[in-house]
């Protein structure tokens, strides 16, 4: 019911948006629109308009969508920013809604998370530099503990 949607539409007039936002709109959501003119469908409907204007694509032919999406890349971005300082948003609640990625798992993965107590690949000190291989690929993590007759590290 609080979510915010961006619609991005260059024209502005693409119907797969101009027919959600009427939906939307029910369900109180507040729309920001990402078009080249505040005058275009979509804009007129959208709750806030952010202008994506631009004199002229970086295509040769001036008709890929190149110096515009680098510009709507942009804007998104600037956009996160001020809500995150706005919203005193941390590492620990980017973390939080992305616990796969490089900063939540430095932030949440801990060492017991990991461990592996079990189907260790021990080897003696007698073992052949074949045969350490072979047990450190079956046992598929990428080294071997070296122990003595009695399982002891060495």
């Amino acid at each position: 019911k609080n979510d915010v949607i961006l619609m991005i539409s260059y024209g502005g007039e693409s119907l797969e948006l101009l027919n959600l936002v009427s939906h939307l709109k029910r369900l109180s959501h507040k729309i920001i629109t990402f078009t080249k003119s505040p005058n275009s469908s979509l804009s007129k409907l959208g709750d806030y308009y952010l202008s994506l204007k631009i004199k002229k694509e970086a295509c040769p032919i001036n008709t890929a969508p190149t110096t515009s999406t680098t510009l709507t890349l942009a804007l998104g971005d600037v956009l996160m920013a001020c809500l995150m300082r706005a919203k005193n948003f941390s590492q620990e609640d980017f973390a939080s809604f992305h616990p796969g990625g490089l900063l939540g798992k430095k932030l949440f993965v801990k060492v017991k998370d990991l461990l592996q107590t079990t189907n260790l690949p021990l080897i003696a000190p007698n073992t052949s530099f074949k045969d350490a291989l072979i047990e450190m690929s079956e046992k598929r993590l990428g080294s071997a503990i070296l122990v003595n007759e009695a399982n002891e590290l060495v």
